[in-house]
C-alpha cells in the first residue's frame, strides 16, 4: 500500500512550505492533515481557502462546528471527527450534548440547530437536489438564501478533507487524541 509523506514546512514541496508555516505559526503544529495535504501544494491551498471562505460565510461559528461534524459523519471520517470535536467542546464550549449527538448520529436536542444539520445531511445525501422537508424545514428555523449556499461551500469543505484523510491515512493528531472516534457504519 501507497504511503503518502506527511510533510514538515521544510520538507515540503516549495509552494507548500509558506503555507506549512503559516499553519505552524497559527496552531502552533501542523495537523496530519495540513502534512498531508502539502504534496500538493494546489490541495493544500484549496482546502486553506475553503477553510477561510467558512470563516467570512454567514454561518456562525457553531453552525460552521455542526456542519463539519455532521458531514464528518456522513463521510465517515475519524480523523475531522476528532479536530471538529476538540474544536467545538474545547475552543468553542459547545454543550456537549450537542457534541455527543452528532457524533452518535441522534437528532440535535435545539431545533434549530436540528434542522441545519439535516439540511446538511440532505445536501449530501441528496447530492444537492434538496427539496421538500429538508429546505422548507432549513428556511422555517431562520435559515436564509445565503445560509443555502453557504451550506454547499462547507459541504465542499469537508468533502475536501473527508476525502483526503481516506486516501492520506491521516493519523489522528495528539491534540485531538481524546476525541478519537470511529464510525458506526461502514
Amino acid at each position: 500500500m501507497i504511503q503518502f509523506p506527511l510533510h514538515s514546512p521544510e520538507s515540503a514541496p516549495q509552494a507548500s512550505q509558506p503555507l506549512l508555516q503559516e499553519v505552524r505559526s497559527k496552531l502552533g503544529f501542523v495537523p496530519s492533515l495540513y502534512a498531508g495535504l502539502a504534496t500538493s501544494p494546489v490541495a493544500l491551498q484549496t482546502y486553506l481557502t475553503l477553510s477561510e471562505y467558512m470563516n467570512r460565510s454567514s454561518l456562525s461559528a457553531v453552525e460552521q462546528q455542526v456542519l463539519a461534524l455532521a458531514a464528518s459523519a456522513e463521510n465517515l471520517c475519524g480523523f475531522c471527527m476528532a479536530a471538529h470535536s476538540t474544536i467545538a467542546r474545547r475552543m468553542m464550549k459547545i454543550d456537549d450534548r450537542i457534541v455527543d449527538s452528532l457524533r452518535d448520529g441522534e437528532p440535535l436536542s435545539d431545533d434549530r440547530l436540528e434542522a441545519f444539520r439535516r439540511f446538511v445531511v440532505a445536501v449530501m445525501d441528496q447530492r444537492g437536489f434538496v427539496q421538500g422537508f429538508a429546505l422548507d424545514a432549513f428556511l422555517k428555523a431562520g435559515f436564509t438564501q445565503e445560509n443555502v449556499l453557504d451550506v454547499i461551500v462547507g459541504v465542499a469543505w469537508k468533502t475536501v478533507s473527508n476525502y483526503a484523510n481516506h486516501v492520506l491515512r491521516n493519523p489522528v493528531d495528539a491534540a485531538f487524541a481524546d476525541e478519537i472516534w470511529e464510525p458506526a457504519r461502514r
